[in-house]
């Protein structure tokens, strides 16, 4: 689901055209500080139509604040210490 969105985002980007010009929310969860660094820094996430509205290296941080933020998209480490 995650890959099709993406690549549904992608390809309007390609092609100059936007079906939908929603920003979709994001919330980013790894226990490694450096790696929500980079998934920031490295992919451009605005513009491909995400906004990253939350990102959390504690989980229950993170599950505290779900209700608050309600993200359109988690994109979460699968192994994490808590």
């Amino acid at each position: 689901m995650v890959y099709r969105l993406y690549r549904k985002k992608m390809n309007e980007k390609m092609q100059g055209t936007k079906e939908d010009d929603r920003m979709y929310s994001l919330v980013l969860l790894d226990d490694e500080k450096i790696v929500l660094q980079g998934i920031q820094k490295v992919f451009q996430l605005e513009d491909y139509g995400f906004q990253v509205t939350g990102a959390f290296n504690n989980p229950l941080k993170a599950l505290e604040s779900l209700d608050q933020l309600k993200p359109d998209l988690i994109i979460t480490d699968v192994k994490m210490p808590q």
